[in-house]
Parts: C-alpha cells; sequence; structure tokens
C-alpha cells in the first residue's frame, strides 16, 4: 500500500523527499527569488561558476527579474563569456535601463568584443547614472583609445588616481602609450615607469616591465597602440 501511495504522490513532492540538504538537488526546488538571493551571496564570495547554475535556472523559470539577468550578466562578463554577458545585460537593461553597474559592465563586454563606439556609450550611459570611478574613468580611456581619440583618452585617464587603486598602474601605461604615440618620449618613458611601480597585480607589472625595456628612449620606439 505504501509503495501504490508513493507511485501516485506527485513527482516535484517525490523530489522534495529525496532532495537531502547539501546533495545539489534541493537547487531545483527553489523558487526564481531564492535561487536569485543564493546567487548573489555566491557571487559576493567569488563563487562565480557555483552562481552560475542558479541563475540559468533562474532564468529559465521566470524571465522578467532584472536582478537575475544582471547577476547572470556580471558572472559572464567577469569570468565565463562576454558575448553571454552582453545578452543577459541587455535583458536586464529592457527591465530596468538605469541600474547602476549595468552600463558598466556593458562597457566592459563591449571593449572585450571590439566595439569601442558600444562601450562608450554605454561607459558615459553609467557616468550619468552613477558618477565618476576609478574604474570607470580607466575604461573610458580605453574606450577612446581603441577609437584613437587621444585627447578624450588621455583627459578620461587623467580621472583615474594616481595611486592606490587596482587601475593606477594601468593609467600610467595608457598614458605613456599616449606620450610615445605623440612623440613626447621623455613623458610616456616616466609614465611607463610610474605604471612598473604603481601595479598591483605582479602578472601585469612584469608586462608593463618587459614593455619598458622595449622601449628606445631615444626614437621611441616599441610603442603599441592595439
Amino acid at each position: 500500500m505504501a509503495a501504490t501511495a508513493a507511485i501516485l504522490m506527485p513527482a516535484a513532492t517525490v523530489r522534495a523527499q529525496d532532495a537531502e540538504p547539501g546533495s545539489g538537488a534541493e537547487i531545483y526546488l527553489m523558487p526564481p527569488a531564492k535561487l536569485v538571493a543564493k546567487a548573489g551571496e555566491l557571487v559576493g564570495q567569488g563563487q562565480y561558476i557555483e552562481a552560475l547554475t542558479l541563475l540559468d535556472l533562474a532564468t529559465m523559470q521566470v524571465t522578467d527579474n532584472a536582478d537575475a539577468w544582471f547577476l547572470l550578466g556580471k558572472v559572464h562578463v567577469e569570468e565565463v563569456s562576454d558575448e553571454d554577458g552582453i545578452a543577459a545585460l541587455l535583458k536586464c537593461r529592457a527591465l530596468e535601463p538605469k541600474r547602476p553597474e549595468l552600463h558598466l559592465l556593458l562597457g566592459r563586454g563591449y571593449l572585450e568584443t571590439g566595439r569601442p563606439a558600444r562601450a562608450l556609450d554605454a561607459l558615459l550611459a553609467e557616468k550619468a547614472i552613477s558618477g565618476q570611478t576609478p574604474e570607470l574613468a580607466f575604461r573610458l580611456g580605453i574606450a577612446y583609445m581603441d577609437q584613437k581619440q587621444w585627447s578624450q583618452a588621455e583627459q578620461a585617464l587623467r580621472g583615474v588616481p594616481d595611486a592606490g587603486t587596482p587601475y593606477s598602474g594601468r593609467k600610467h601605461f595608457n598614458l605613456g602609450l599616449i606620450a610615445l604615440n605623440r612623440g613626447q618620449t621623455e613623458a610616456g618613458v616616466a609614465a611607463l615607469r610610474r605604471s612598473v611601480r604603481e601595479e598591483e597585480e605582479p602578472t601585469r607589472k612584469e608586462a608593463f616591465r618587459t614593455h619598458l625595456a622595449k622601449i628606445d628612449t631615444t626614437e621611441g620606439s616599441g610603442a603599441d597602440m592595439s
């Protein structure tokens, strides 16, 4: 009789009984709001791939949750796929066009996929919504550089603090490239040297040092604006 009752029980009920805590199965029983909340916690802990599973489930269950699309886009842009990130962020933009950080992430995705004009539009929209930040100033500078708008790029990059941020070293490196492109060798080399001093990330610091070593301080050769 018990076996017959189990067969007649709804499938969801059976799954709920069988889903043991920690087994992973319980996520398939969570409502979308809880999936998004848990994914937000995981993103805050840097557990992006684990968050991705929850967000994929949430966006399959509902299509009008701006939080879900935003977090999905953030995870993709920062860790997985820029194209998928852009697609998710555009869905978020349709639901909540003035969400802080949304356009910054779109700008990052567009820069990484070689669309600097779209990146610039997104980054300027972010500036209008959220104001200036070191990251935004840096990425605006790169968007201008990718379009060979050197004066605007320099102005944007100077909005990054000279020291103490994750973008300070990159600020000086790119200012050095701009100066070298203009034939200002002494200023360019000085900026590249400053970039090595200020860069906090070891691999990038070594790359800056290697680039600096290639510069001919007499002719300014070796500057690569790409």
